[in-house]
């Protein structure tokens, strides 16, 4: 079986080489390959220096997993715990998810390998449950905030928001597969069309 590997380049000295760039270099190795191809001598060579050198900043591939899932939450958490944007409501969301698909495409490795790889890797896996329970709340509450109930059936039903916020967060985390399965390019285009599935299912609890 053979591994990915990066380009062949001129090696480095380990004190040029920083755990940013080693994590963006692992970050486009991922991306192009997928996440198990990829090996730490891999990443190494990508980089330019050794695989000791490598150890310096990341002991293992799982570490590098890590450090990328912690830039993740970073980016991920303030934009529903605490929004940066002023709008509300409806606009609001439709912000939210447009940063969300820009994530999605940066980190698209991730999703046709998230069952798989939260298996593998316990540390990941507690982190993004936390971070699932956290976002899928927070949305929830925001849905609270402007949807109203919809006509169905001759009666108005309220929008059970709980439900709601889970199936925006497994349709957006689904995204990428979903694409991947319909042999679809995976590029920002086609991953941003999930903003407008989600405000579709929305739709008949959005104020007119």
């Amino acid at each position: 079986m053979t591994t990915a590997r990066g380009p062949s380049r001129p090696r480095q000295r380990r004190s040029d080489i920083t755990r940013d760039r080693v994590a963006n270099v692992a970050l486009d190795l991922f991306n192009a390959h997928g996440y198990t191809p990829v090996t730490t001598n891999a990443i190494a060579e990508a980089c330019g220096i050794s695989t000791g050198s490598l150890y310096y900043h990341f002991r293992h591939r799982e570490d590098v997993l890590w450090y990328l899932f912690q830039r993740v939450e970073a980016r991920v958490r303030p934009l529903f715990v605490e929004p940066p944007f002023a709008e509300t409501g409806l606009a609001l969301m439709r912000r939210q998810l447009a940063a969300i698909a820009d994530l999605l495409c940066e980190y698209r490795f991730f999703f046709p390998d998230q069952t798989a790889i939260l298996r593998r890797d316990e540390r990941v896996a507690e982190a993004f449950t936390r971070l699932q329970a956290d976002v899928v709340e927070a949305i929830a509450r925001q849905l609270g905030d402007f949807l109203r109930p919809a006509l169905q059936g001759g009666r108005r039903v309220a929008p059970d928001t709980a439900e709601l916020a889970r199936a925006i967060w497994l349709m957006v985390t689904s995204w990428i597969t979903y694409l991947v399965s319909r042999g679809e390019m995976v590029d920002a285009q086609a991953i941003a069309r999930v903003v407008p599935v989600v405000v579709a299912i929305l739709d008949p609890f959005i104020p007119a």
